[in-house]
């Protein structure tokens, strides 16, 4: 004969231990959100090193004489320039300010570009014309009235007019 045994009645089960047994898991759970959050929010990054790093000099035993080490020498600084350009690249260029108005002539390899610009905003309504190549001589006449000018792809533009 089979005997039942009724779980929801049991003798003898402490307090005590339903105490221990949930503060125990309260402090697991406490640990382990404080290491997630310290992962989340600590400093990951390392110090940074303040102490100089020695010069290391390999003295080859077979040379007699030490040599300096040579120091690049400084760069130049090229003056900009100090008016709107006559010849000029690939960009979007200010009229009057940065390129002269006139007529310009490039030579395009494979692919051109350029548009005469009524504003910067980058929208279709602020182009007043342009073209496209796929390789050859190209000329664009820039106004006095013109915002910009836009090239991409065509090589030096030089003024001819």
């Amino acid at each position: 004969m089979k005997q039942e045994i009724d779980i929801t009645h049991r003798k003898g089960f402490p307090v005590a231990t339903a105490l221990i047994v949930g503060g125990i898991l309260g402090v697991c759970l406490l640990c382990l959100a404080m290491l997630v959050i310290g992962g989340v929010m600590g400093d990951s990054d390392p110090p940074e090193l303040t102490v100089p790093l020695p010069t290391v000099v390999y003295v080859n035993p077979m040379v007699e004489e030490v040599s300096e080490p040579t120091v690049a020498p400084e760069p130049t600084i090229v003056p900009e320039p100090t008016g709107p350009l006559t010849t000029f690249g690939d960009g979007i260029w200010r009229v009057s300010t940065d390129i002269e108005p006139g007529t310009y002539r490039t030579v395009v390899e494979d692919f051109g570009y350029w548009a005469r610009l009524s504003g910067f905003g980058g929208t279709m309504d602020e182009i007043i014309t342009n073209e496209t190549s796929g390789g050859g001589p190209m000329m664009a006449t820039i106004l006095p009235t013109d915002a910009g000018f836009e090239s991409s792809g065509c090589g030096t533009w030089t003024l001819v007019e």
